[in-house]
């Protein structure tokens, strides 16, 4: 049986695909200067270089979360986008919460 497909709209007005999503983290620090952003991985902290249009609409602030899509697109959202916290998709801190209880 098919499962309908979900659809994230982001700031362009283009509809992507929650079935192209990689990854979904929590930005820790914005360096503009650099071109990077540090996230919150299962493993710690870590460091995604960013393309320097990535700052042109708005910028990121530490809370909001980096979407990766599987086609190399980034883009950021200034909370879990609705049909992301729908799914079956854990932020980072609750998967090692789990960990942690089990």
């Amino acid at each position: 049986m098919m499962m309908p497909v979900q659809k994230l709209r982001n700031g362009t007005g283009r509809t992507r695909h929650l079935d192209n999503l990689v990854d979904v983290t929590e930005i820790l620090q914005v360096d503009i200067a650099k071109r990077e952003i540090t996230v919150r991985d299962a493993d710690g902290p870590r460091i995604v270089p960013v393309r320097e249009s990535f700052f042109m609409r708005s910028i990121p602030r530490p809370g909001d979360v980096l979407i990766a899509y599987a086609d190399g697109h980034l883009s950021h959202a200034r909370t879990w986008p609705k049909p992301i916290a729908n799914s079956n998709l854990v932020p980072p801190v609750q998967q090692t919460e789990r960990v942690a209880r089990v």
